[in-house]
């Protein structure tokens, strides 16, 4: 790829419409060049940092609540709560993903 010797920032955009790709959102792009380095930036820029994971009793009642947990956690979610079927706190352990959560921008 060749760069004018005097310009160090390239722009670059799709040339294929985004309604003629399915799933596909338009993109800008900026490439910059350091003086050892390609640095590449995007405008649109999400974070997940926490998942809602589903927890479920360890007594048998399958009572099921909701908990979040940062997504680079090693372990899965474990939680000491009340479970109203048994009436007693019992032991809760992930059972599964909901969702991923997006940094909130507004």
């Amino acid at each position: 790829m060749f760069f004018p010797p005097d310009q160090n920032t390239v722009e670059s955009y799709s040339l294929t419409p985004a309604h003629c790709i399915p799933n596909v959102q338009l993109v800008r792009c900026t490439l910059t060049l350091d003086s050892n380095s390609v640095n590449m930036s995007t405008s649109q820029q999400a974070f997940v940092k926490t998942v809602m994971v589903l927890l479920e009793s360890t007594a048998g009642s399958h009572h099921r609540i909701v908990a979040f947990r940062p997504k680079l956690a090693t372990s899965r979610k474990e939680k000491i709560a009340f479970d109203p079927l048994v009436q007693q706190h019992v032991l809760y352990r992930e059972l599964r993903k909901i969702r991923s959560l997006k940094k909130w921008s507004g």
